[in-house]
């Protein structure tokens, strides 16, 4: 529930209890990668900080962002890049 919040910090704390608790499941993926295309710019930050942490455990969350550089929207290629070039 959590996850649905609309501020960044509750975000990012969120992802890192469940990180720490070991759930990086393919719900949380998704929803971190939705949120990369958010139009608030705290929020897309708070979503490429948590896919780079979950993203040195899960080959998917690299393979997702891949496959963002190609979005329509140039906040969710940007956004996907810099994750990627965190991930380096």
């Amino acid at each position: 529930k959590l996850l649905e919040d609309e501020d960044g910090i509750t975000l990012l704390r969120a992802t890192d209890a469940l990180f720490k608790l070991g759930e990086d499941s393919d719900a949380v993926v998704n929803k971190l990668l939705a949120l990369i295309g958010d139009e608030d710019s705290m929020m897309r930050f708070a979503a490429e900080l948590a896919l780079v942490k979950l993203g040195k455990n899960l080959d998917t969350v690299v393979e997702k962002l891949l496959k963002l550089l190609g979005d329509e929207n140039s906040k969710v290629r940007d956004s996907a890049a810099d994750a990627l070039v965190k991930l380096a």
